[in-house]
């Protein structure tokens, strides 16, 4: 979970969850789903490669064309910028870069899918 603080320090507005079945952010809370955990929390705890990120990204958009999906909700990306180092960064890099390079990727940040779409209350 990534919780986000407005500019007043210690009061949280969002929370970023990555789960098959995340439990309801609570009130006052926006709830933002993620899908792809960057991540590897039951094996060395450190960013799973750019292949493994590759292969979750490619099953995630294949489940918008093919599966239950919503085809409008953003894919999100839960990364942990104090696991990562900077090869991780440079590997997290080269996926991001290939992703947009095709004409019907999108990326957008935080902010603007926690003001606009993407969460709920």
């Amino acid at each position: 979970m990534i919780w986000l603080c407005p500019p007043e320090a210690g009061i949280y507005r969002a929370v970023a969850v990555c789960s098959a079945e995340p439990a309801p952010a609570g009130p006052d809370l926006q709830q933002i789903d993620t899908h792809v955990d960057l991540v590897d929390w039951r094996g060395n705890r450190r960013f799973i490669g750019p292949d493994v990120m590759a292969e979750r990204l490619t099953i995630c958009l294949a489940g918008r064309r093919t599966g239950p999906g919503d085809v409008n909700e953003p894919i999100g990306i839960l990364f942990h910028h104090r696991m990562m180092g900077e090869s991780d960064w440079r590997d997290f890099a080269v996926v991001c870069a290939k992703m947009m390079a095709h004409s019907a990727v999108n990326m957008v940040g935080f902010a603007r899918v926690a003001d606009n779409t993407g969460a709920t209350s």
